[in-house]
């Protein structure tokens, strides 16, 4: 008897779940598509194709940010719904719980929270990296390409006379602004080897890689050493740790060996950290955020502005959303542990949740 119910009420959920979701990101993909289609009119290059697939590649970022808003919506409109056709009344008379009737919908927002860092998010995040290289290449006008792995830093750039530079870092440190253990590889047009530059460390310094006591070899292999050597670029240094720490780009399962290899290069990772855990932390959160709707989704059993209580549920989210973003602020200057910012969306939904239960059922 208990699974019928549950899958009724379960049914029900899914389908405001799917229909919400797609209409929220519909719109979100409309409105992103055309901003694009006004930016692609000034760049001959970016056609109606492209510029389809970047608002598509570009959509999950928001996806990713209105998962919260569409649990606490579809919950919401369940219970109301099933409120409205006196079928909450006919569950308690039958001897149902709270627990009971709260437990399909908080078991299926964990399942929602589980498969959207398991599966979900590795597809979103490669397409938000597509979406950066194209926005990078297309709109930004950038020819410079940057990857971050165990082998230390590699970017590619044009050089001013038409060569293509590929620039190694081995380390470097965020305090001292300063890359550690480089080298310069220079091509030409058709990938011939044509010189390579090596230094102890490099700085950027305007428009300038400044390298000092750098030791030059050419095609043919003779070496000679300079004290200073200046290399013209397009790129600073904020710019180059700003591509490389970005953590929507990473996967939850990429995420932790980034985070290892971050420390032994000397790059500052709380960033990553924070957002590891965030994800970790998304099915308990999403289950939280059921519970505060089913409260809201109910108070038709007790009132008659039952639509003003749902306006309320969806108040208290983006409340949450915008005092959890200052909190990770805090954790991100190391102000508080990344593990309590973490944790905070969950704890607050969790005790709102509670208390509108023990308030609303029992008072």
């Amino acid at each position: 008897m208990n699974f019928i119910i549950h899958r009724y009420i379960a049914m029900h959920f899914i389908s405001y779940t799917t229909t919400i979701f797609l209409t929220i990101s519909g719109i979100v993909l409309f409105f992103d598509t055309l901003e694009l289609i006004r930016l692609s009119l000034k760049i001959a290059e970016l056609n109606f194709q492209k510029v389809i697939w970047m608002a598509l590649m570009k959509n999950y970022y928001h996806a990713n940010k209105i998962w919260p808003f569409v649990i606490v919506l579809a919950v919401a409109f369940t219970y109301k719904k099933l409120s409205e056709n006196f079928e909450l009344y006919v569950l308690r008379s039958a001897g149902f719980s709270t627990f009971q009737i709260i437990f399909p919908i908080a078991f299926l927002s964990f399942c929602i929270g589980v498969i959207h860092i398991t599966l979900l998010n590795p597809i979103g995040s490669y397409g938000i990296e597509k979406y950066q290289h194209l926005e990078a290449v297309n709109l930004k006008g950038r020819k410079s390409l940057i990857s971050f792995s165990e082998s230390g830093l590699w970017l590619k750039q044009n050089g001013s006379n038409g060569e293509e530079i590929i620039f190694h870092a081995l380390r470097l440190s965020q305090q001292e602004r300063t890359f550690y253990d480089v080298t310069f590889f220079y091509y030409d047009y058709n990938n011939t080897f044509i010189k390579r530059v090596d230094s102890k460390k490099a700085t950027i310094i305007g428009n300038y890689w400044y390298l000092s006591q750098a030791k030059t070899i050419n095609s043919k292999y003779v070496t000679h050493q300079e004290k200073e050597i200046q290399i013209k670029t397009d790129l600073t240094f904020d710019s180059i740790i700003e591509s490389i720490v970005l953590p929507e780009v990473l996967s939850f399962w990429q995420l932790y060996n980034f985070i290892g290899i971050s420390k032994n290069t000397g790059l500052i990772a709380i960033k990553h950290q924070l957002y590891f855990w965030q994800l970790f932390f998304v099915p308990l959160f999403l289950s939280a955020v059921a519970v505060v709707g089913y409260v809201f989704g109910i108070k038709k059993l007790r009132a008659s502005k039952s639509n003003n209580m749902i306006i309320i549920a969806v108040l208290i989210q983006f409340f949450v959303y915008f005092a959890s973003d200052f909190v990770s602020a805090l954790a991100i200057v190391g102000t508080i542990p990344v593990i309590i910012a973490a944790l905070f969306p969950f704890v607050v939904m969790t005790i709102i949740g509670l208390y509108s239960i023990l308030h609303f059922e029992f008072s």
